[in-house]
């Protein structure tokens, strides 16, 4: 219908745009890497790179595109107020993205496997040190890609959880773990990502209604059409 068409057109723009940011900048990603296999820090093929690459633009363009759709059906239905839906909606991607990353998102990239005992124990003994609570504690193969060493902790609530790269457990002595480990969990001790959505609650509005107002200020030639009315008409040539 006349409705749903600009709404796929935004879907289509957008995931569009987001293919063409990834091969613009690919140069210089391609250029990085090689420099990072020149000094050891790489150790994945380029076939399995180009695979990585394809796969992560496309989760990435299917985001992005329904982003895009979303933003056409606010435009659409809330007029020159798009940005207060759209605010909200950019807040609960990223409490979403938080929560659902660790289960949905890097499993695709790369394969995880609780950590036995006894280390398990004594990070777990950290995180109750530290007056973290931590749900599990995952190795990751890292050595696939890498050969650096690191750790991490992410997810929010139940899918919290601590990741420690294989080139770590491998390479380093446990007290060098232990010590990694720690400076992760202060992360979580200080609340770094709750900090992060609250920075995001707070920014989001006044980011949004820019974008908005910027927009409109946009319209070529101060025409009367404001600038939602604008964007409707190209997004409904877009699709035929």
């Amino acid at each position: 219908g006349p409705f749903r068409r600009p709404v796929l057109a935004g879907a289509a723009v957008a995931a569009g745009l987001s293919v063409a940011v990834t091969l613009v900048t690919l140069p210089v990603s391609l250029i990085a890497r090689q420099r990072a296999k020149d000094v050891g820090l790489v150790t994945q093929n380029w076939v399995g790179y180009a695979g990585d690459l394809v796969k992560g633009t496309a989760i990435q363009a299917v985001i992005v595109g329904i982003g895009g759709a979303l933003l056409v059906f606010g435009i659409r239905r809330f007029g020159r107020r798009w940005w207060i839906p759209a605010t909200v909606l950019v807040i609960a991607f990223g409490v979403i993205s938080t929560y659902a990353t660790p289960v949905v998102i890097d499993p695709l990239f790369n394969r995880f496997t609780r950590l036995g005992e006894p280390l398990r124990g004594e990070v777990l003994q950290l995180a109750d040190k530290a007056g973290v609570k931590v749900g599990q504690v995952y190795e990751m193969d890292a050595s696939r890609r890498t050969t650096a060493a690191n750790a991490y902790v992410n997810g929010l609530g139940s899918t919290k959880r601590v990741v420690i790269y294989d080139t770590l457990l491998n390479d380093f002595s446990p007290d060098a773990v232990r010590g990694v480990v720690a400076h992760e969990l202060g992360h979580v001790h200080y609340n770094d990502v709750p900090h992060g959505l609250l920075y995001l609650l707070l920014v989001a509005p006044f980011g949004m209604l820019a974008v908005a107002r910027l927009a409109e200020r946009m319209d070529r030639g101060g025409s009367p059409v404001p600038a939602v009315a604008r964007i409707e008409t190209l997004t409904k040539c877009a699709v035929p």
